[in-house]
């Protein structure tokens, strides 16, 4: 598997990314919140305080001037020395017991933002709004009843606490975006190259690449996942050399099941053609010459591939020369080669086979199908025969019979013994080869030897499906009498 091909959202390197860089981002956030709202609070409270030292420094002044006149000649004094660029919004005013202005600083105050003072006269609340501009107050009470009020704009404030905010958003986000950057890199150098490679080096092992191995790095926990799963390649090279080795042998084996030579008759030519789909598969041909003369030909086809259907040809192919030097008919072999097949096979395991028998004179033949392809035979004259033959494949009902379908031989006849791997192939399209196909491949190629004729036929297939590899076992075997 190619990581390339994970969605780069479902990526650990992306997740832990996200985690890591939200996780920070909400910290830096945060911490501007608090940091936002803890200097807007101190330039509050700063601006408060300086009010109340000026309402204690103007009640120091009510209390030693003699006369209200004077008083707001003070306060006019005051203010004036206050040019509205350096204290814009500030006001001043004193609120008798009656609830009039007794003294005001100026004229700069409008009635709107007098009224909001007066309702402060209490003091029991510091910040308020005149025509959604905010102001703070700060009051103090006269000895005569008189309570002193000073506004302030919190305009200025406002600004400068904007100022602050901006300069906050923009160091968080330039924070964000550093730590965002460097932790891309680390999760990039110490979790996706090492994973990556990780990856790929399983992936090559999965399809038993086992001399693969995974660079040893990363953090802790990947160079110990890397170390194991090189480990454990080696160990699967070792075992596979060893399996591999084990399965040279049983082809080997199998090989040396097939027939040494093809018979050497005056009366029959013969070609064959077999290809395992593995390095050991489940067909398997097998022929006989009796001491009459007669030749005992037979085809197994065992259900599945490996050593378990290797198994099992080996074992019908044993029975059938074990009948055959007895002397048996064909019928007596298929139903003592079903029965020992019933006997030792599992459910489901199961093979289908010809049995011929061909006359020494090459003129007649016999044969017995158990599930199997009927045999072709073209005639002379080009016209080309299914043999009506059939029965139940060996091993599945221990009762079975089979009968004898017989037929003759003119000279130059052939006939055509296959497996299903012969024309059970696909192409790109999906498309079978099929026995329609195989019929015309036989009918097209009449003309050329019989060995020819075989590979001839076979080339048609491999060229059908665009490849030499076969998905299942195959075998061919033809004969022609002379």
């Amino acid at each position: 598997m190619n990581t390339s091909l994970i969605p780069w959202w479902d990526t650990l390197f992306f997740r832990g990314a996200v985690i890591v860089n939200i996780l920070m981002a909400v910290v830096f956030v945060v911490f501007a919140l608090v940091e936002y709202r803890t200097e807007r609070q101190r330039a509050v409270t700063t601006l408060h305080a300086r009010l109340a030292e000026e309402a204690r420094v103007l009640r120091v002044a009510h209390a030693q001037l003699p006369s209200p006149h004077e008083f707001q000649h003070f306060v006019d004094d005051y203010c004036h020395q206050m040019e509205p660029t350096a204290s814009p919004g500030h006001h001043i005013i004193v609120v008798g017991t009656n609830g009039d202005i007794v003294t005001r600083a100026h004229d700069r105050a409008d009635d709107d933002l007098e009224a909001a003072m007066i309702a402060q006269v209490d003091g029991s609340q510091l910040v308020f709004d005149v025509n959604d501009h905010p102001f703070l107050a700060a009051t103090t009470k006269f000895a005569g009843g008189e309570r002193l009020i000073i506004a302030q704009s919190l305009e200025k404030v406002r600004a400068a606490i904007a100022a602050t905010r901006n300069r906050t958003v923009a160091i968080t986000s330039v924070l964000v975006l550093v730590v965002f950057a460097g932790s891309t890199i680390a999760f990039r150098r110490w979790v996706r190259r090492p994973l990556a490679d990780l990856c790929s080096s399983v992936a090559s092992i999965g399809s038993r690449d086992f001399l693969a191995r995974a660079p040893v790095r990363g953090s802790g926990e990947i160079r110990f996942l890397a170390k194991n799963v090189n480990d454990m390649a080696d160990q699967l090279h070792i075992y596979d050399r060893a399996q591999q080795a084990a399965m040279q042998r049983a082809r080997d084996i199998q090989r040396s099941l097939l027939p040494k030579r093809l018979p050497d008759s005056p009366a029959l030519n013969f070609a064959q053609f077999f290809q395992p789909a593995e390095s050991i598969g489940g067909d398997l041909f097998d022929v006989v010459e009796l001491p009459d003369g007669r030749i005992m030909v037979a085809l197994f086809d065992v259900s599945g591939h490996g050593t378990p259907a290797a198994l099992n040809t080996a074992l019908l192919r044993t029975v059938f020369r074990q009948c055959a030097r007895a002397g048996m008919d064909t019928e007596k072999m298929a139903n003592e080669m079903n029965r020992e097949l019933v006997e030792i096979g599992d459910p489901g395991e199961f093979a289908t086979s010809l049995l011929l028998c061909i006359d020494a004179d090459g003129d007649r033949f016999s044969v017995i199908s158990a599930g199997h392809d009927s045999p072709m035979v073209l005639r002379q004259n080009g016209r080309l025969e299914r043999l009506g033959c059939g029965g139940l494949p060996l091993g599945i009902d221990e009762s079975s019979h089979y009968e004898t379908a017989r037929s003759t031989l003119a000279v130059g006849d052939r006939v055509y013994l296959f497996t299903d791997g012969v024309h059970e192939v696909f192409n790109h399209s999906e498309q079978i080869f099929g026995r329609d196909r195989l019929q015309s491949a036989i009918e097209g190629t009449a003309d050329a030897s019989l060995q020819d004729q075989v590979v001839a036929i076979v080339d048609r297939v491999v060229a059908f499906q665009q490849s030499s590899s076969f998905h299942d076992d195959v075998t061919f075997f033809a004969f022609e009498r002379k």
